[in-house]
């Protein structure tokens, strides 16, 4: 349970706003005020090990998946915990705010 609540805390820091899982795959929903570019995904899968495999919804960069397959129990938290370490570690919130004035500009 202590493990758990270090991940609860770790999903703030990183702009995770729940997680959600389905199979064997943990859905990482951001708040609603960042979003993933493509340069901060690479950034995001060269802060990775190889073997965390992870995809990004392509449309509108609010998830990131983490593939759970074949991992037990002490693997899951460590996946769960090493995504959300490197999320953490990038300027999510400052993006967001270019991403969303890009946006604003190319609809006037």
């Amino acid at each position: 349970m202590i493990r758990l609540a270090g991940v609860k805390i770790r999903c703030a820091e990183a702009g995770v706003q729940r997680i959600g899982m389905e199979g064997n795959l943990a859905m990482l929903m951001l708040a609603d005020d960042r979003r993933l570019t493509p340069q901060m995904v690479r950034k995001l899968r060269q802060r990775l090990a190889a073997e965390i495999r992870i995809w990004i919804a392509l449309l509108n960069h609010d998830r990131v998946v983490v593939s759970l397959r074949k991992a037990n129990t002490e693997q899951v938290f460590s996946r769960l915990e090493d995504v959300l370490e490197a999320l953490a570690s990038l300027p999510l919130e400052e993006e967001a705010k270019r991403q969303r004035r890009r946006e604003e500009l190319a609809s006037r």
